[in-house]
């Protein structure tokens, strides 16, 4: 017991005295030594077991049963060691503080029972005594009022809290008063508190000693405290009462005007209470962060996982929220009035933070949010300091705290990003008081600081796997993105966000040195580099230099030197920073730290040994680490490049002593560099021999520069987290950005404009390496080859330049490359690259006048393809005379964007059509066939032509060629969807061919007018639409090969129209619905088909538009394009329209007469204006038009007139007038006599062309042929004229056909009075000019087929009274057939086959030998034979006279020949669109040959009719003469070709009988099935008819399986030919 008696005597001395102990003695270790004692005390006792707080002395006492002296002592040792228990808590520094605090719970009551008796002895007390009681009694007061303080702080109870606060105040008002007697019994104004006092939480006056203006003013503090505690109750009391009517998903929250506010008031008074100030006591903020981490310190660690985001911080930024790091834990600080909802029908907001209803309140009261900026700036720098202060300790817990403070700090460090990202305008206030400004650059500092210490924590939270630490990455992120926030505001002054940036650079390149020398010591080690450990620290010092490098290069890459106009260099505010330059610039006394610029450069180059060591051995991981570092280091190199010029010249001024050039100053391959700034004299001065050193920097840096993207080029494409990924690979980015800035400087410092072709002289070969580096940065960005080397890019992906200023630099560069000595043409995508970034404007009045002009919807498509005038109608003729200012760098008053829009518009519309598209698949692309992706490409690429051209002709109206290109896409389109479409109209005739038995004589008996009106009536358009909608974009706009492309024009066509009818016609949306109605019963066919009539019609409307725009620009000299050209390229236009006799628009239909002679003549117009305007003199460019050329088509012109006018009546004897069609006939044949003459004349002279390989590129061959071919045409359209007729025919076309002849000794073999001779004579002349035409060429296809024509109708030509064709060739004489050489065969018939079967000599894919042959510079005549649909009607015809020739030879083995030769036949274009659209989807079509009417179908019939219309006549005849072994083996061959003609159908019974109720021709099953039934029946049976007696499928399905099954048997295949012999010897029957 002595030594606890001791103890105890030493605890009660100090209880008794502990103003002057604590006065004297340390604080803290005599604060822990007496609570020790205490507890020794306590524990040493039996009267207090564990379960009961510890107590000194007796428990409880009254006036009788302890001495004043006991009481005293109790009273004091439990008051002292109290008021020590609250200041551990208070200050969290050591000890159990939950047990510290249940002590207090017992210890604070029971004190004021004992004071309260201490009190009643006043009386019986001495005055000393009395002051002693009065002491302890304000004592006890003052800790029950702060106990009770902190104790409502912390409870999460708002109702107790509140009941805490009001005890608090009374504690101390009584505390006042004790006070005040304390004062008037002793004269002492204080009580001394040393005790109390802690450096860390206990501070300040009312903890050193207790007075009256202390305590009041503490008291005001505790009401201003108070305001918190009635802030949160009635912020509860308002969420509750919205909780309770909060239904979001039937309505949205609703807040009455009377509750925002008081969420209003709410926010004010914390706002008041908390924003910093000038007088701002730490308290305050230190409350506002306790109450904080109090509420969610536990979620910030379980949540925060900052790798869930990217380093692209523009990407993060505004596509994150903040939960992406800190989970749900964000939305407990809400940063909008959603999250404040959201936190309102939590069931967490039962206690809500000071933060939240801060947050909340204003949120949700739509108040002003700007003071939280404040507030975040002040709780990241308490959380950066506390943790300063925790780390200093030496406590066992002091990491893991700290590592709270961390993340609270980076908590609102993110909470800051996000509010001055999302209201960036709110920000600019905010910052511009200087606190604000100096508080970021200390959040800064600060953390970047703990990146380069604090080793040993570092080490354990790098062994930590279950990310219970922050990592020290995460905090440059925050510090990262809290610089770019600032970067962003608009609202910030430059010289703020400078100042940002600067601090945050410098720290970064202290950082990085600092991270160089950890590396390399870590590198260098002695370690065992296969440890898990060595490894794991490897790389997160890699991931931490990779993350400063980047972050590096970005600023750096962004904020380059720049040369002003006098030539001197303006270094980046980031350099000034590092270097300790100013921002005025620096003086020549002013002292220079070049160190940090100096160990950054240093620690790179160390970077960049380490990668380039390949000698040393190394480990695996630090492979891996050498290829992680590539990108970052290298990029953060080629961004310092962009920075010289900061030690230029801050040596004494050189202009006093002379220059003297030096070998090292040969920099550059241009021999007089070194003389470009050199004045006449010897001495330069200090600006020159800026400039000089200046040039020679950017060539060095170049060369470096070009050094390192050549080492790192692998990884140029490389992607990952990297800043501004969303802008291309990052190395990439940074090369980009520091070459085109050094590009523009360069330039600068010549005086020489940045927007030039070439490099200025005496930078060219630096100009060249610099453009080449770009060239391949580019291409991994943007995809496209500059050089010409291998694309590196990923193809995947689609970069669009980062702003403005770098779509004009792409540009500059792109125009350097590919600069007039360069002849190759640019990459179109380089343009659409620039295109977008360029923002959207509004039309000026010009593109909207053209556009309107050339989309404007009206129906009347005559007016505008034949009217004559020289103005195009309803074009606005002003837009020529607008004042156009051009693109260049001599239009200084145009903006950079408006320079580059002008130059992008203008090079597309250069680009060939081919080139532009994009390599990007298309949406609604599943499924569809490789023909119609490639077609629907081609499409797309003429849209962006088309678009590209008009674009560049609101620029510069005046360009003629633009109009002409404009005029092609249109043309080229029109013409895509024509040779796609069948063709309804077949070119070929039999009866024309072939002489009929039986011919049909035509008769021509009506009289000119009477024709005319009759013509004139049938062409009146009642039920035919042009095309529908408001606006023709659309039909250039969107795709007509896809059928889902298709469907999207329908619909937006659609919603353009209106139901109301123009001008009493049917209106365009019942015409839509009607179009619409085809599709909703399946057929997709008919009603593609619909709009493809339509797409052509608009397409050739906006066609002819443009060319009259250019005829008229021509014509008026305003254009360097000769009038006559673009005359003849009308008529081109114009004459294609008369092609296949179609008139396409809705529906589509054939051509009749009347519009047909209309089209003729306005293309003979054309044409003849051509010829007229290529003699004329009046224009300086020189006209490229042939006139011979253009002659032919004239001919043309007038066979197409005169075709519509056969039928007119001919004249009587007494009547001179002759019929139109003879005049344009005699007329049409003159123009080809003239172009012959001229087209051999230009031959002969070495010009004109003639291909000898087919084609239509024969050159004057192709005129003779024409001129003899038309001459024939006359001649045969007399000979089948009626009786009542024949003999003024026969007249008339001697005179038309006698114009020109081949050989003029044919016309002397007869007189003029003999027509029937000179007819005879006439026909001889034409065959031997069309035999002459073969000989020459033996592919020449056309001669070809005209000659075997001839030859069949040579009968008719010698006696038109009986015309047959298996007659023998003896039936002329041979004084008339003699004069025919191709007469050499025993009919005429085989006559024809030898000249028509020279097409047909070998198997050839496209069947028949045509080709299409396209000269550079084809004439009109070869520009409308260069298309599908003209090939396949060319062929289609030949075909067909081909087999009827050989029908006529009776060679049915050249029919089977022909027929596997189509069968193995590619499918053709327009059949294949036929087909494949039927099920929508545009894939691959079925084989039925019912089915469809494409080429190869109509091919494939037209052989199988023939052959089963052989097989019928052999039938016909065995009936005739019966059935013998000889007939049966016949029949047997039919049956077994009937068979194989009926399977190639491929056809159901269903589908054959629709094609019979539809009046097909379906011989081919007539045969098979008669065939079957003649061998069933041993008898010819010719009563078969589908037509007929077969009308039930399930008849006509029942003969023909048996047919099948008889043929099975018959001619069994290998397969077949086992199952029968099987049978056979099953089935003695059989047998």
């Amino acid at each position: 017991s002595g030594p606890i008696d001791a103890l105890e005597q030493f605890l009660v001395h100090i209880s008794l005295h502990s103003s002057d102990v604590f006065g004297i003695e340390n604080a803290d270790a005599m604060s822990s030594c007496v609570i020790d004692c205490f507890d020794v005390i306590a524990d040493a006792s039996e009267s207090y077991s564990e379960l009961i707080s510890p107590w000194y002395g007796e428990e409880t006492f009254d006036d009788t049963n302890l001495p004043f002296e006991r009481a005293l002592q109790v009273v004091s040792v439990n008051l002292l060691v109290a008021e020590l228990r609250f200041k551990r808590c208070e200050c969290n520094d050591s000890g159990d503080h939950f047990n510290d605090g249940v002590k207090l719970d017992f210890i604070v009551p029971n004190l004021m029972q004992c004071i309260s008796v201490m009190s009643s002895r006043y009386d019986a007390a001495s005055n000393d005594q009395i002051a002693i009681i009065l002491e302890l009694k304000c004592r006890y007061h003052w800790l029950a009022s702060t106990y009770y303080t902190w104790l409502g702080h912390r409870c999460n109870d708002i109702s107790v809290s509140k009941d805490a606060d009001d005890l608090s105040l009374e504690y101390l008002d009584v505390c006042l008063e004790v006070l005040s007697e304390f004062q008037q019994l002793c004269g002492e104004q204080s009580i001394k508190t040393p005790h109390l006092v802690s450096p860390d939480n206990q501070h300040g006056s009312h903890w050193a000693s207790l007075s009256v203006d202390v305590l009041v003013n503490y008291k005001q503090y505790l009401l201003s405290t108070a305001v918190v505690s009635k802030n949160r109750q009635a912020f509860h009391n308002i969420s509750c009462q919205l909780k309770e009517g909060l239904t979001p998903d039937i309505e949205p929250l609703s807040i009455t005007e009377d509750q925002k506010i008081e969420l209003s008031s709410l926010g004010a008074e914390l706002v008041n209470r908390y924003k910093a100030g000038k007088e701002q006591s730490r308290e305050k903020t230190e409350e506002l962060f306790n109450d904080f981490i109090l509420a969610h310190g536990a979620h910030l660690v379980s949540e925060n996982n900052d790798e869930r985001i990217s380093h692209d911080w523009e990407v993060a930024i505004s596509a994150s929220n903040g939960k992406d790091v800190w989970g749900n834990v964000w939305s407990a600080i809400p940063s909008t009035k959603t999250e404040s909802i959201d936190q309102i029908s939590s069931t967490l907001l039962s206690n809500p933070s000071i933060m939240q209803v801060l947050s909340c309140s204003l949120l949700l009261s739509e108040g002003d949010t700007q003071p939280l900026l404040s507030i975040y700036s002040q709780l990241i720098s308490f959380a950066l300091e506390s943790r300063a202060r925790i780390l200093q300790s030496s406590t066992a817990d002091r990491t893991e705290k700290g590592n709270i403070m961390l993340l609270a700090s980076k908590y609102f460090v993110d909470k800051l990003t996000d509010k001055m990202s999302k209201a960036p305008s709110e920000v600019h206030q905010e910052l511009d008081d200087d606190i604000d400004e100096q508080t970021l650059h200390r959040i800064i500092q600060l953390y970047q600081n703990t990146f380069s210490v604090e080793h040993e924590i570092q080490t354990e939270e790098a062994n930590d796997q279950s990310r219970k630490y922050v990592a020290r990455c995460e905090l440059f992120h925050s510090a990262s993105r809290l610089v770019f926030a600032v970067r962003q505001c608009r609202g910030l002054s430059t010289e703020i966000k400078h100042s940002v940036e600067s601090i945050y650079f410098v720290g970064l390149v202290k950082a990085f040195v600092q991270g160089k020398i950890e590396f390399a010591s870590l590198i260098t080690s002695v370690s065992d580099k296969r440890l898990k450990t060595w490894q794991t620290q490897l790389n997160n010092k890699a991931s931490k230099i990779c993350f400063i490098a980047n972050e590096l290069a970005e600023l750096m890459s962004k904020c380059t030197t720049c040369i002003d106009s006098e030539g001197n260099a303006r270094v980046s505010h980031l350099m000034k920073s590092l270097v300790g330059l100013g921002d005025d610039g620096h003086d020549q006394n002013e002292s220079l730290d070049i160190a940090p610029l100096a160990q950054f450069s240093e620690s790179l180059l160390w970077f960049w040994k380490f990668m380039n060591n390949r000698i040393d051995a190394t480990s695996p991981s630090e492979n891996a680490v050498k290829d992680r570092l590539l990108v970052s280091v290298c990029a953060a190199m080629i961004a310092l490049c962009g920075s010289p010029g900061v030690s230029v010249d801050f040596a004494s001024s050189i202009s006093a002593r002379k220059y003297i050039p030096t070998n090292s100053d040969y920099f550059d391959s241009d021999n007089s560099v070194n003389g470009v700034f050199l004045p006449d004299v010897s001495v330069e001065s200090d600006l020159q021999h800026s400039k000089r050193t200046l040039t020679r920097k950017y060539c060095q840096l170049t060369q470096c520069i070009s050094l390192v993207f050549e080492f790192s080029e692998k990884a140029a494409s490389r992607g990952g987290c990297y800043p501004s990924s969303q802008h291309g690979p990052f190395l990439s980015l940074v090369a980009v950005r520091t070459l085109s800035n050094m590009a523009d400087e360069i330039f600068t410092l010549f005086s020489e404009d940045m927007w030039n072709e070439e490099w200025p002289y005496g930078a060219r070969e630096c100009g060249s390496t610099l453009d080449s580096v770009l060239s391949k940065a580019y291409s991994s960005i943007y995809g496209f080859s500059l050089t010409g080397q291998a694309q590196n890019s990923d193809s995947s992906k689609c970069y669009a330049p980062e702003s403005i200023m770098a779509a004009a630099q792409l540009f500059r560069s792109v125009k350097r490359v590919y600069n007039k000595h360069n002849r190759r043409s640019p990459p179109t995508k380089a343009f659409e690259t620039m295109e977008m970034a360029l923002p959207v404007v509004e039309e000026n009045a010009v593109s909207k006048a053209i556009r309107g002009y050339m989309f404007d919807a009206d129906k009347d498509v005559d007016t505008v393809r034949f009217s004559r005038v020289d103005t195009p109608t309803g074009f606005p003729e002003w837009v020529f005379y607008e004042a156009q200012s051009g693109i260049g760098a001599s239009n200084e008053a145009s903006s950079c964007v408006e320079i580059l829009r002008r130059g992008i518009c203008r090079e597309l519309a250069k680009c060939p059509i081919s080139h532009i598209g994009s390599d990007e698949p298309e949406e609604g692309n599943e499924g569809l066939s490789e023909e119609r992706e490639s077609t629907q490409r081609y499409e797309l690429s003429l849209g962006r032509k088309f678009r590209a051209v008009i674009d560049d002709l609101s620029y510069d109206p005046r360009n003629i060629e633009n109009w002409m290109v404009l005029s092609e896409c249109l043309g080229f389109k029109a013409d895509i969807i024509c040779d796609r479409l069948v063709r309804e109209n077949d070119p070929y005739d039999t009866s024309d061919f072939c002489p009929p038995m039986k011919p049909a004589k035509s008769l021509a008996a009506t009289s000119l007018d009477e024709l005319h009106e009759i013509q004139s009536s049938a062409y009146t358009r009642r039920n035919w639409h042009p095309f529908i909608g408001k606006d023709l974009s659309a039909y250039m706009q969107y795709p007509w090969s896809n059928l889902n492309s298709l469907r999207d024009c329908s619909k937006h066509v659609e919603s353009s129209l209106s139901p109301a009818s123009e001008s009493g016609h049917e209106s365009d949306l019942q015409i839509w619905r009607e179009i619409e109605s085809i599709f909703e019963k399946g057929e997709y066919t008919s009603w593609a088909n619909a709009w493809a009539g339509m797409f052509v019609t608009a397409l050739r409307t906006m066609r002819m538009k443009a060319l009259r725009v250019a005829r008229y620009l021509a014509k008026k000299k305003l254009g360097k394009m000769h009038p006559s050209e673009v005359c003849e390229d009308i008529g081109t236009a114009l004459y294609g329209d008369l092609m296949a006799s179609t008139v396409y628009g809705f529906p589509m239909q054939r051509m009749s007469n009347h519009e047909k002679r209309a089209i003729a003549e306005g293309t003979k117009y054309y044409f003849e204006e051509a010829i007229e305007l290529s003699k004329s003199v009046d224009y300086a460019s020189d006209s490229k038009t042939e006139s011979w050329e253009v002659q032919f088509m004239i001919g043309k012109c007038c066979e197409k007139i005169a075709s519509t006018l056969r039928e007119e009546i001919y004249p009587t004897d007494d009547c001179e007038k002759k019929r139109i069609y003879e005049t344009m006939m005699t007329e049409a044949i003159q123009n080809y006599s003239a172009a012959l003459g001229d087209a051999q004349k230009v031959e002969k002279a070495g010009g004109g062309q003639d291909n000898k390989n087919g084609g239509s590129s024969h050159g004057s061959r192709e005129v003779l042929y024409r001129l003899h071919a038309t001459r024939f045409k006359v001649l045969l359209s007399a000979i089948r004229q009626a009786a009542d007729d024949f003999g003024l025919a026969e007249i008339e076309a001697c005179h038309i056909s006698s114009t020109s002849w081949f050989d003029d000794s044919n016309k002397l073999q007869t007189s003029d009075d003999d027509v029937r001779l000179k007819t005879w004579d006439l026909y001889v002349d034409c065959v031997q000019g069309l035999a002459s035409c073969r000989k020459g060429i033996s592919y020449f296809h056309r001669a070809a087929y005209r000659l075997a024509q001839a030859l069949l109708w040579a009968p008719a030509f010698h006696d038109p009274r009986f015309c047959f064709h298996e007659g023998s060739i003896e039936s002329i004489p041979p004084f008339k057939r003699g004069r025919i050489s191709e007469l050499d065969k025993d009919s005429f018939p085989e006559c024809a086959a030898n000249v028509i079967g020279s097409l047909f000599d070998k198997k050839r894919s496209h069947l028949v030998a045509v080709w299409v042959t396209t000269s550079a510079a084809p004439p009109p005549f070869e520009v409308l034979n260069d298309s599908v649909r003209k090939y396949d009607a060319l062929r289609l015809k030949y075909i067909k006279a081909f087999i009827d020739t050989m029908v006529l030879c009776k060679r049915r083995d050249k029919i089977e020949t022909f027929l596997s030769w189509a069968v193995s036949s590619s499918q053709d274009i327009p059949g294949f669109y036929e087909a494949s659209a039927m099920t929508f989807q545009g894939g691959n079509p079925g084989n039925s040959l019912l089915s469809g009417s494409g080429f190869l179908t109509k091919v494939q019939r037209a052989a199988m009719i023939a052959l089963a219309k052989m097989v019928l006549q052999d039938l016909a005849l065995m009936k005739k003469d019966g059935i013998n072994e000889k007939a049966r083996k016949l029949l047997k061959d039919d049956f077994k070709l009937s068979h194989n003609l009926f399977l190639r159908l491929n056809s159901t019974p269903e589908e054959i009988l629709r094609a019979a109720h539809s009046n097909m021709s379906l011989d081919e099953v007539v045969a098979f099935c008669r065939c079957y039934m003649s061998i069933q029946s041993d008898r010819i049976n010719d009563s078969i008819n589908l037509d007929d007696n077969i009308d039930d499928a399930t008849m006509l399905s029942s003969l023909l399986e048996g047919a099948a099954e008889k043929a099975k048997e018959m001619f069994p295949t290998k397969k077949n030919k086992l199952k029968t012999l099987k049978r056979q010897a099953e089935d003695p029957v059989m047998s």
